[in-house]
């Protein structure tokens, strides 16, 4: 059995810059984590609140004002000025992934059944199935 020896140098600063990028990154899936948490909890106490009455408009915008929506640069399917760096999406519920297939919970849901529950109740229409 043979052993290669590898030696690594870094340089302070880059080392540095390093784990600063980590800790902010870091940092951020810290808020976005308390953000979820905290706009699911406000939904499920709205729900409760409304008891089976459609939420405002201004209900909903106030729990996804609480989301962490990132910009997506590679939406091209969405009309936005020519100047926006991107457009601010979050896909929640069902999706069918591109290479078809079974409907699969998309990947932000987890942790936001409340808010979709909130959003479900919202764009729901009585006397109309959806």
């Amino acid at each position: 059995r043979s052993s290669i020896g590898v030696e690594l140098r870094v340089r302070p600063a880059v080392l540095q810059s390093a784990l600063a990028c980590a800790m902010e990154s870091i940092s951020k899936r810290r808020k976005r984590t308390h953000d979820v948490m905290h706009a699911n909890l406000r939904a499920r106490e709205l729900l409760i609140r409304l008891r089976g009455r459609r939420p405002s408009d201004d209900e909903v915008l106030e729990i996804l004002e609480m989301l962490v929506i990132e910009k997506n640069k590679n939406r091209k399917n969405v009309m936005r000025p020519e100047d926006a760096e991107g457009v601010a999406t979050m896909t929640l519920g069902l999706v069918r992934p591109r290479a078809a297939g079974d409907l699969e919970v998309s990947i932000k849901t987890p942790g936001l059944q409340d808010v979709c529950a909130l959003l479900g109740a919202w764009v729901h229409v009585d006397g109309m199935d959806a």
